[in-house]
């Protein structure tokens, strides 16, 4: 497949040169004017690169250029000028951050070899992004599994805030769902430098004195703080770090954020915390989500009513069967269907509704063979 380059200039004797020069060679699309170009990148996108002459009436091509640096990042861009003035250059430069500037007819080998300098760049771009995204997608993982070694209900508590963020990122049509998802799968890895007493009266809903309330509340800051130590996780950091605050701006964190101030993946997270806290207390979920919806100034309501709608869903949808099978054959994303107690200690090692994981499986195997667990376990089937 020809890598996508668009030329844009409002000269239509230009166009027809730059497709008979390069049309052998690459993807080549024209626009007459900087309108019509963003229209195209819409349409046809993306590009690998952007050839746009500087001067055209209406939108000229440093306006076109500084747009796509924030529409269309990974596109390299390349400007045209018959101007010789070379502070205007330089300003279009710095503007628009011009990967190459042309004087303006290029001659056809000058043209040629900037267009495809442009294509290489823009496939380490790419790399560099791809190399990004496993690294980032390995810390977070590797996180996450820390969380699950460390303490199991907390760990079970994370993947259902998980999943609601999920569902709540669709029902509230955000497009970033990977920011949102993954700022809920580490939303509580500074519980891991909570007491474990503390953490024992919060999943089962007991009463905090005022001191401890204080000493909760700090768990965010400590989530933020280890995630802000990975490269470009800073908005997820932020994310997390205000999970506590209230809607009208009540709370510990930043008291000068309120409403619409506070970042959407924050709200949800208040949300979300609330009400898998309040799920767990031997209550339904319809009635928990009915009873959060009182407290108005506590909560986004966009994000409650988003939450309402999901929770009657699940609600009204079939429920999942348990069944009980041997720790030898379990499969990865069934879901603990109750908690798995180590039978010396007492302790919860594994929380109800956690999925299994290959590396849950296999510590639950070598705690059965060693006989600290019931070697019968009840699940569910993942839905199919």
């Amino acid at each position: 497949m020809k890598n996508k380059v668009l030329f844009v200039d409002d000269d239509e004797t230009f166009l027809k040169i730059y497709l008979k020069v390069l049309g052998e060679r690459f993807d080549v699309l024209t626009a007459s004017s900087g309108e019509i170009a963003l229209g195209v990148i819409e349409a046809e996108g993306p590009f690998c690169v952007v050839v746009s002459d500087m001067q055209m009436p209406g939108m000229d091509g440093v306006e076109l250029l500084e747009r796509l640096k924030s529409t269309a990042p990974d596109t390299v861009r390349i400007m045209l000028t018959g101007v010789s003035d070379q502070t205007v250059a330089a300003n279009a430069v710095n503007q628009g951050e011009i990967f190459r500037f042309l004087a303006k007819p290029p001659k056809r080998e000058m043209l040629i070899e900037a267009v495809e300098a442009g294509i290489r760049q823009h496939q380490l771009i790419c790399a560099e992004q791809v190399l990004l995204e496993r690294t980032l997608k390995g810390s977070v993982e590797a996180l996450a599994h820390v969380l699950s070694l460390s303490d199991p209900q907390i760990f079970g508590r994370t993947e259902r805030i998980t999943e609601l963020m999920k569902a709540c990122a669709c029902e509230l049509d955000i497009d970033d769902h990977w920011e949102l998802e993954t700022s809920a799968m580490l939303s509580q890895i500074g519980c891991i430098t909570l007491p474990h007493e503390l953490i024992a009266k919060t999943i089962s809903n007991r009463s905090l004195s005022q001191s401890e309330q204080a000493i909760y509340a700090r768990f965010p800051a400590a989530s933020a703080e280890l995630i802000s130590r990975i490269p470009r996780m800073e908005s997820i950091a932020n994310i997390i770090r205000h999970q506590l605050k209230r809607y009208d701006g009540g709370g510990l964190q930043s008291a000068e954020l309120k409403g619409e101030q506070i970042p959407i993946g924050s709200r949800i997270l208040k949300v979300l915390h609330d009400f898998v806290r309040l799920e767990s207390n031997e209550r339904t979920s319809v009635n928990t989500i009915l009873q959060m919806a009182k407290s108005s100034s506590q909560y986004d309501p966009n994000v409650i009513a988003a939450l309402t709608a999901i929770v009657k869903r699940e609600n009204t949808g079939a429920s999942a069967q348990v069944e009980v099978v041997d720790v030898s054959r379990l499969k990865v994303s069934m879901i603990i269907a109750q908690e798995i107690i180590h039978l010396k200690t007492g302790a919860v090692l594994v929380g109800n509704g956690q999925k299994v994981t290959d590396t849950l499986s296999k510590r639950l195997l070598n705690f059965a063979e060693s006989k600290m667990i019931d070697v019968m376990i009840h699940v569910q089937r993942p839905p199919l």
